[in-house]
């Protein structure tokens, strides 16, 4: 009898997952705040990193248009703060402009991040504070909203850019949360972008929920005429009716300045210095004792008092500075002016990156110096030309010459080049002095043209130039 073996081999597969899981946030008590300082929020590092921010923390999307921790690896164009408002070095959350996905999604584009859940019940009389940065062309507008469970409601809405550079101070929001004492809340902020293009960053920073100060400090302080020697102020009272107003050399430190007391709002402050940058802080005084944090800054250069002829200007000066990058202009002496500041405008040269076929290889005060010239880049919505861009001189009295003359030295060399038109106005408006038509150079390296023009008319007037470039078409050769 024959034995057959069989060997039976069982194979058992055991498969294992690993579960991992968050568990609920439990509120956070009030007084609450939020700088985005922390570890728990860290910038991407490159394109495409969205960073991570705290866990207990919530946003979407992730892609296309979101909110990431700021600053970014790699600035936009245009758009975004310069710094921090906590210490000008630190971090903030911002909207950022992803990838857009083929077919073209619809505009507005909508971002939202969520605060964790926060206990008021500490607070008698609870107040949200927040600092917002929100320049770029394509930015939609800035919403608030509050969840007590019962679903989310609008606080504020913020529309359209808010600034103009990156540069420009942060701004305050000021939130009354009486209505929701003794709440568990949860905050949404709602960013909108409303266009292609990369320049829709919003940015908030030092977010922060308190106690109403028995004093509330003013809001909404804005500048509202300026001469020479006095700027005017308004804002808006916390309750009082009595202030004090500080104010020094632009970038100064709070408590430092110059104080006044001002019995009434709006308030004229004298005795400045013309052709000055000032920044500018107001407080309530409530009663003896009881006043108010300072509140936001306001900005004003006065007025520049009219130089006195014979003058000169070779644009070699500290007050002309060159940009160092795409997209930085440069800036300017505060008694010139330039419009616009984006696709075709005046900066002070030598460019940080020379265009190609277009320009002079050097200045033609020492062909080591400076010089002021009409730049192109172009952002979205692309504009339609003829563009122009505008330069302005400081007023200019003539008197002290018996057969004034206008000279200025000219470099145009590119095909994409218009009309060079300089004017005049003398207080009843520009009038055309001359015009320069087309190109008048064919290399960098011709030399440049004076042009010599009689302002004997003017003889006795205190008179204003106006440089216009103008190009007719979209190329970079102007």
């Amino acid at each position: 009898m024959k034995q057959y073996l069989f060997s039976l081999l069982i194979f058992l597969s055991f498969s294992f997952q690993l579960i991992i899981a968050q568990t609920p946030c439990t509120p956070q008590t009030a007084p609450y705040t939020e700088s985005f300082d922390g570890s728990d929020f860290v910038p991407g590092t490159s394109f495409g990193d969205i960073g991570t921010i705290n866990n207990c923390w919530d946003r979407n999307p992730l892609t296309t248009y979101f909110w990431a921790p700021g600053p970014p690896a790699f600035p936009s164009f245009n758009t975004g703060p310069d710094n921090d408002h906590t210490t000008g070095s630190g971090q903030y959350a911002y909207t950022e402009s992803g990838f857009i996905p083929f077919p073209f999604p619809t505009f507005p584009l909508d971002a939202f991040i969520e605060t964790p859940f926060i206990d008021l019940s500490p607070l008698n009389v609870p107040e949200l504070t927040f600092w917002y940065h929100m320049f770029g062309s394509t930015i939609g507008a800035l919403e608030v909203e509050i969840d007590n469970g019962s679903g989310y409601t609008s606080l504020t809405t913020i529309t359209g850019q808010q600034q103009t550079a990156g540069s420009d101070p942060w701004l305050e929001s000021i939130i009354d949360l009486s209505a929701y004492a003794n709440d568990t809340i949860r905050l949404r902020f709602r960013g909108e972008k409303i266009g292609f293009g990369d320049d829709a960053d919003i940015a908030i920073d030092d977010v922060d929920i308190h106690e109403t100060p028995s004093c509330p400090k003013p809001s909404n302080l804005n500048v509202t005429a300026v001469t020479a020697t006095s700027v005017s102020l308004s804002w808006t009272s916390g309750g009082a009716t009595n202030w004090q107003i500080e104010y020094g050399p632009a970038g100064y430190t709070v408590g430092m300045g110059t104080t006044v007391a001002a019995g009434s709002n709006p308030f004229t402050v004298t005795g400045l210095s013309p052709s000055t940058d000032y920044d500018f802080y107001v407080l309530d005084s409530c009663g003896v004792g009881d006043v108010s944090d300072w509140s936001a800054s306001a900005n004003a250069i006065t007025a520049c008092v009219p130089v006195t002829a014979p003058w000169s200007e070779n644009f070699d000066g500290s007050d002309f500075v060159p940009g160092t990058g795409f997209g930085d202009i440069g800036t300017i002496n505060n008694c010139w002016e330039r419009t616009p500041f984006t696709n075709y405008f005046w900066a002070p040269g030598p460019p940080a990156f020379p265009p190609f076929n277009t320009g002079p290889n050097n200045d033609h005060t020492t062909g080591s110096g400076q010089y002021i010239f009409a730049e192109s880049e172009f952002n979205f919505p692309i504009p339609t030309p003829p563009l122009n861009a505008f330069l302005e001189t400081p007023f200019i009295d003539l008197t002290p010459l018996n057969i004034p003359e206008l000279t200025f030295w000219y470099h145009m060399f590119g095909t994409d080049i218009g009309d060079l038109e300089v004017e005049i106005d003398n207080g009843s408006g520009y009038s055309n002095l001359t015009t320069i038509t087309g190109q008048q150079q064919t290399a960098s390296s011709d030399p440049w043209l004076e042009s010599i023009i009689s302002l004997s008319a003017y003889a006795n007037d205190t008179v204003r130039l106006r440089f216009t470039a103008s190009k007719p078409t979209l190329g970079f050769q102007s």
